[in-house]
C-alpha cells in the first residue's frame, strides 16, 4: 500500500511495526548470547557423561 499510496498512515503502520521488530531482533540476540555458553556447556557435559556410560556398558 505505501508503494502505491504513498500514505502516511500506511508509512506510520510500517514504522510502528519495524520498532517492534528492532525490539524482537535485539531481544533474540541477547537471548541467544546468553544461553549459547550454557548450551555448550550442557554439550560438553553430556558428551563426557555419555562416554563415560559406555565404557560401562
Amino acid at each position: 500500500m505505501w508503494e502505491a499510496t504513498k500514505s502516511s498512515v500506511a508509512r506510520e503502520a510500517l514504522d510502528r511495526v519495524a520498532a517492534v521488530y528492532v525490539i524482537e531482533d535485539k531481544a533474540r540476540f541477547a537471548h541467544r548470547r546468553g544461553t549459547a555458553p550454557l548450551l555448550d556447556a550442557f554439550f560438553d557435559w553430556a558428551d563426557k557423561i555419555v562416554t563415560k556410560l559406555s565404557e560401562k556398558f
